[in-house]
């Protein structure tokens, strides 16, 4: 009887529990170390994210853009400059990828470049973010990389520009425009900046300062005066919302070109009358449906635009996938002449012509399909193409002159899509897939 009673006691809870209070109580500590260490690191994570106080200095962000993504300060990842050019002047050396190891590397494919009034090389790539190189700065610190740690929207810059106050624009593949006040980054998308996520080309109005994007929405405008934006679609008359390249002549009108759709240029008051949301009448120009069959000729040779080109002199330039168009008298009248490759394009056409080869004994470019141009400050004109490199036009004597291709095989100098002059200096090369020269 007694050995029944002290089972059912062993066996009772009450029995149990002070061996269990021990057990657990003893944990009581570490978990008020947690507890009171996670607090902690709530709280300072809330204050470093945390936007600033009324009493702080204003931003010179944008106007009526200040809201949307929390200001994030700027922690660039630091990546010791050795494989950039140390000064404008030595060539050969390239950006090379970051995550590479080998000796031989693989290179970045740059999409745009942009030298600041600071003296400041910007970088944009093609899915790694935007770099900045300071020559000003210690080796170790010249070159900086942003990503979307940063403030960046995406990590495809595709348009960099720099506006009357300094700051730097630049243009994302699906997330509108990110501006930088030298301090931080911050982004804008569609509901706050242009209307479309896809941008371009940016570029400044340099008699009002105004800030121009063309994006896969038409062109957005900010007015530095009034801070608002500005929009133009086919609602006011833009014969295409698929704009690709943005220019302006000393007068201010604007020169654009777009995808498909050939160049339109506007009058002056263009952004009085985008203001007021008038109608805005375009001169509009076309190519032809079809592939000219001769080297040269009248007019523009495509609609296909990839980038316009206005000299100190008033001369237009225009890069098509089918040579260069150029016109001196403001758009009026129109003339091209094309690549050494035009022929071959011609006979490989579905529905056959022939060749005209008649009329024209002048210099031919490297290729037909012309990326990007530029001017230096000699006013000669740099013309980069798709598979050639590039070549150097003489306005004055009209001689080309092409660049030669390096004979080391580890830099691919084919795919040109950047041409940043420098003062004294032969001009900076952004290479898709090849680096920067």
């Amino acid at each position: 009887m007694w050995e029944i009673k002290k089972a059912q006691k062993q066996n009772s809870p009450n029995h149990f529990w002070p061996s269990c209070q021990l057990k657990y109580f003893r944990y009581i500590p570490t978990c008020v170390i947690l507890i009171v260490f996670s607090l902690f690191i709530h709280s300072f994570l809330i204050s470093s994210t945390a936007p600033s106080s009324p009493r702080s200095k204003p931003s010179i962000f944008p106007d009526r853009l200040s809201s949307g993504k929390t200001e994030i300060t700027a922690k660039p990842i630091v990546w010791p400059g050795k494989t950039i050019p140390q000064s404008p002047d030595s060539f050969g050396k390239t950006l090379k990828h970051p995550r590479d190891r080998s000796k031989q590397g693989i290179h970045l494919s740059i999409n745009c470049l942009l030298l600041d009034s600071q003296g400041i090389l910007w970088i944009g790539t093609d899915g790694f973010g935007l770099f900045s190189y300071n020559p000003a700065l210690k080796p170790v610190n010249r070159l900086i990389r942003y990503n979307t740690n940063a403030g960046l929207g995406d990590g495809y810059i595709y348009a960099l520009s720099e506006d009357k106050l300094g700051r730097i624009w630049a243009g994302h593949l699906n997330h509108g425009v990110s501006v930088f006040n030298r301090k931080k980054w911050r982004n804008y998308g569609p509901l706050k900046g242009p209307l479309g996520e896809r941008v371009f080309n940016i570029t400044t109005n340099p008699n009002t300062g105004n800030i121009w994007i063309a994006s896969s929405r038409g062109l957005a405008c900010y007015r530095l005066k009034d801070k608002k934006w500005l929009y133009l679609s086919r609602v006011n008359g833009l014969p295409s919302d698929q704009i690709s390249a943005i220019a302006f002549d000393r007068k201010g009108r604007m020169i654009a070109g777009t995808q498909c759709d050939g160049l339109f240029i506007g009058k002056p008051g263009i952004e009085k009358a985008a203001h007021r949301w008038e109608k805005i009448d375009w001169v509009y120009i076309t190519g032809p449906d079809r592939m000219p069959n001769s080297p040269s000729g009248t007019g523009l040779p495509s609609s296909l635009i990839n980038d316009v080109l206005v000299s100190r002199d008033g001369t237009i330039y225009v890069a098509t996938d089918c040579g260069l168009a150029i016109s001196s008298d403001h758009g009026i009248n129109w003339s091209f002449f094309r690549g050494k490759d035009w022929k071959a394009r011609v006979e490989g056409l579905y529905i056959k012509q022939k060749p005209d080869e008649s009329g024209y004994q002048g210099a031919l470019l490297l290729q037909d399909y012309i990326t990007c141009l530029a001017e230096d400050e000699d006013g000669k004109i740099w013309i980069g193409y798709r598979m050639k490199g590039v070549s150097r036009l003489d306005p004055k004597s009209g001689k080309i002159k092409h660049c030669k291709k390096k004979k080391n095989k580890k830099f691919k100098f084919d795919f040109v899509s950047s041409i940043e002059p420098v003062k004294k200096s032969a001009p900076l090369l952004g290479v898709f897939g090849g680096g920067l020269f």
